[in-house]
C-alpha cells in the first residue's frame, strides 16, 4: 500500500480546463491557424457548433512517444469526429457522440500512440449530413506513469491504492525479472460491478513482446492469473493496467495487484522419492505451481504413474529439461489412485528422472489442491506362480495386480510346431477386458485374443493356431487391454495348449474309399490329419458331415498335397449336414494329407 494523496478528479479537471480557456480566449487565442485546422492545444475542452454538411478541421502536436485519446460530448444533435495522421491522412482513431452518448468523461475514442510525433488533424462533422450539432470536445494526453506511487516494484510485492482515472489512463509499472523465472501476476478491479474490465498486460520492453495478460471484472474477487510467465532473459519488464475498450464502459476506478515467483521444489515434503510408493502430503498451493521430485532409473527400466487429486491436474514423467516421456491427467471426479495413468513407459537412459505435478490451468486462480501419485515399477516377471510353463499347463492363481501391469510367461518350442494359447477374465465384471499375446524373438506378434470379465469359459477365446518359426523361448504376455484404466486389471486363467495333428482315436492314414469315424476335435484349435494315396489321374470326392453334438462354429476338412496346397475342400455347418468337395482329377502323388479341423468359437 503506497498512501498518496487522491489526485484532482478528471471532472474538476475538465472544469479547470474550461476555465483556463475562458482566461485564455479573454488574452490571446490559442488557436493557430496553420492551414490544416485550428490549432488546439492538449488538455483544454473546445466548445464548437456545425451545420448542414459542414466539415470542421482542427489540429494539435503530440509529442514524440506520446499517448493520446479524445473525448466528445454532444450538447445537441449527433457529431463524429475523426483523427488523422497529417504526414499519410490515415485514420488513427475516431469517436461519435449524440445527446445519450452521455457528459464527456463518459465517451472517448480508442487511445492512439505518436511514435515519432507531429500533428495529428481531428475532423469533425454532424450526422447525418444535412443536420446540425453542437458539441464540445477534448484531446487528452494519456500519463503512462502511475499518479499515486512509484512505478517500480519488486515480484512478490503486493501493490494497491493506484487508480485509472479518467477512463483511457493507463498506468505501466516496471519489474526486474532474471533469466528462466517464472513469474504469476493477478490482477483486482476494486472498482463496483458495472464499472468495466481491468486488463494487464506483461512485456518484454526490448521487443515489445506480449508474455502474459490476465482481466479483471469490477466487483468481483479476482479468479484469473496471467499463467505463468517464463522471462527470457534479465532486465526490467513492464506491467500495463488500462481499461478495456468494447461493447461496456471502459474500467475506472481502483485497483490492486500482486505477483510471485514459482519454485519447482516441493513445499512439503523431500523431493527425492522412492518408486513403488505412493506419495502423498504435498499441495499445489497456489496458481502455476509446479512441484518436481525425483527418481532414480536403471537403463530400460518400465514405469506407469498414477495421479489422483482434488481437481485436474497434471502428471509428467522426464529426464530432465526434455519433453515429457508420459503424461496422466486427474479428474475432480476420481475417487480412487488407478483412475488415471500414464500408460507404461520404458527409460533408454540410466540416470535421475523428474515426476512434474501441475495444475491443468495456472490462468485460473483457484487451480490449487492436495495430490497423490504413485510410480509403479513394472516387473514383467508374474507375481504369484513360475514364469516357465508346459505345453498343456493351465495358469490358475495369478492376476493382473495394477492397471498397466504385465505378466509374461515362457515357453519353448521347435521349428514348425503348432501351437494354441487360451485366457479367460475371472472379474465377473463386463468392465474388465484382459488381453493375451504371443511374441517371439524382436517382440514379433504371432497371435493374440482378448477376453472380458464376465467370460464364463476358458476355451471360448483362443488365440488360433500358430506355429513357431524358428526353434526357440517364447513368451506368452497377459495385460490389460488398455494401460490407463482402471477396471483392465484381475484375476485370470490361461492354458497353452500343442497341437498334434495325429488323430486321438484312429489310424492316420487311410486309402481311397475309407470312411472315418468316431474321430473328434478335442479342443478348439485342434486338428487331425491323415495320410492317404492317391494314384495318378485319379478323381478324388471329399465328404465331412459332423456329429450331433459338434460345438458352435464351421468343421473344415481340407486335401493338401504333399506342398501343403489345398486341392480340395469340404465343410459342414450343423450337426449332421454334410457338403461334399469338389472332384479334383489328375491329384499330385507324393502322399498328400487330409486336414480336419474347427473354424469358430467353440462352446
Amino acid at each position: 500500500m503506497r498512501p498518496a494523496q487522491p489526485p484532482l478528479s478528471f471532472r474538476g479537471m475538465i472544469r479547470t480546463a474550461a476555465v483556463a480557456l475562458a482566461a485564455a480566449i479573454a488574452c490571446d487565442s490559442p488557436f493557430e491557424p496553420r492551414g490544416e485546422g485550428e490549432r488546439i492545444p492538449v488538455g483544454v475542452v473546445i466548445e464548437d457548433a456545425i451545420t448542414g454538411d459542414t466539415v470542421r478541421t482542427y489540429s494539435f502536436a503530440a509529442d514524440t512517444g506520446g499517448e493520446y485519446a479524445v473525448f466528445l460530448e454532444a450538447r445537441e444533435g449527433a457529431v463524429q469526429l475523426i483523427v488523422l495522421d497529417s504526414e499519410y491522412h490515415q485514420s488513427v482513431a475516431s469517436v461519435s457522440a449524440s445527446p445519450r452518448s452521455g457528459p464527456l468523461d463518459e465517451n472517448a475514442s480508442a487511445n492512439f500512440q505518436s511514435p515519432g510525433g507531429g500533428v495529428y488533424l481531428l475532423r469533425a462533422q454532424a450526422f447525418p449530413s444535412t443536420a446540425a450539432a453542437r458539441f464540445r470536445f477534448m484531446v487528452y494526453g494519456v500519463n503512462r506513469a502511475p499518479e499515486l506511487g512509484p512505478a517500480a516494484f519488486s515480484i512478490g510485492d503486493t501493490v494497491s491504492g493506484e487508480v485509472i482515472e479518467p477512463r483511457v489512463d493507463a498506468d505501466e509499472f516496471v519489474t526486474h525479472g532474471e533469466a528462466g523465472q517464472e513469474v504469476v501476476a493477478v490482477a483486482e478491479a476494486l472498482a463496483p460491478a458495472g464499472s468495466g474490465v481491468l486488463n494487464l498486460v506483461v512485456r518484454d520492453p526490448g521487443t515489445r513482446d506480449l508474455l502474459g495478460y490476465v482481466l479483471a471484472d469490477a466487483g468481483s474477487p479476482a479468479r484469473f492469473t496471467t499463467g505463468r510467465i517464463k522471462l527470457p532473459t534479465s532486465r526490467d519488464y513492464r506491467f500495463d493496467f488500462r481499461g478495456v475498450l468494447g461493447n461496456f464502459s471502459r474500467y475506472h476506478g481502483p485497483y490492486r495487484f500482486w505477483s510471485y515467483l514459482i519454485d519447482r521444489a516441493p513445499e512439503h515434503r523431500t523431493p527425492v522419492v522412492p518408486v513403488g510408493s505412493e506419495i502423498r502430503g504435498e499441495i499445489i498451493d497456489r496458481a502455476g505451481d509446479v512441484d518436481e521430485f525425483t527418481f532414480a532409473a536403471a537403463p530400460g527400466a518400465e514405469f506407469i504413474a498414477f495421479l489422483q487429486s482434488a481437481r485436474a491436474f497434471q502428471l509428467e514423467i522426464a529426464h530432465g529439461s526434455d519433453p515429457p516421456l508420459a503424461v496422466a491427467t486427474s479428474a475432480a471426479s476420481d475417487t480412487g489412485l488407478f483412475a488415471h495413468a500414464t500408460g507404461r513407459f520404458t527409460v533408454a537412459q540410466g540416470g535421475s528422472y523428474v515426476a512434474r505435478v501441475t495444475g491443468t490451468d495456472s490462468h485460473f486462480l483457484a487451480d490449487t489442491g492436495s495430490y497423490r501419485f504413485f510410480l509403479y515399477p513394472v516387473d514383467r516377471r508374474p507375481e504369484h506362480v513360475p514364469a516357465a510353463i508346459a505345453p498343456g499347463d493351465t495358469v490358475v492363481g495369478e492376476a493382473i495386480d495394477m492397471p498397466g501391469d504385465v505378466d509374461e510367461f515362457t515357453f519353448s518350442g521347435a521349428a514348425g510346431e503348432e501351437f494354441n494359447a487360451f485366457l479367460q477374465a475371472r472379474t465377473g465384471s463386463a468392465d474388465t477386458y484382459l488381453q493375451l499375446d504371443v511374441v517371439a524373438a524382436g517382440d514379433t506378434r504371432l497371435g493374440g485374443v482378448a477376453s472380458s470379465g464376465t467370460d464364463t469359459s476358458l476355451l471360448r477365446q483362443v488365440t488360433g493356431r500358430f506355429a513357431l518359426p524358428t526353434t526357440g523361448t517364447y513368451r506368452l504376455r497377459v495385460s490389460g487391454s488398455r494401460d490407463r484404466t482402471d477396471p483392465d486389471r484381475g484375476p485370470y486363467r490361461l492354458l497353452l495348449y500343442k497341437v498334434n495333428p495325429r488323430p486321438e482315436t484312429a489310424p492316420d492314414t487311410i486309402a481311397l474309399g475309407d470312411s472315418v469315424s468316431r474321430e473328434s476335435i478335442d479342443v478348439p484349435g485342434d486338428v487331425d490329419e491323415w495320410r492317404v494315396s492317391v494314384p495318378d489321374s485319379s478323381g478324388v470326392n471329399l465328404v465331412v458331415q459332423r456329429g450331433p453334438d459338434g460345438p458352435e462354429g464351421v468343421l473344415t476338412a481340407q486335401l493338401l498335397d504333399a506342398y501343403g496346397r489345398t486341392v480340395a475342400s469340404a465343410y459342414s455347418f450343423g450337426p449332421g449336414f454334410g457338403v461334399g468337395g469338389p472332384r479334383s482329377n489328375g491329384a499330385p502323388r507324393a502322399r498328400p494329407r487330409i486336414r480336419c479341423g474347427w473354424t469358430g468359437r467353440r462352446s
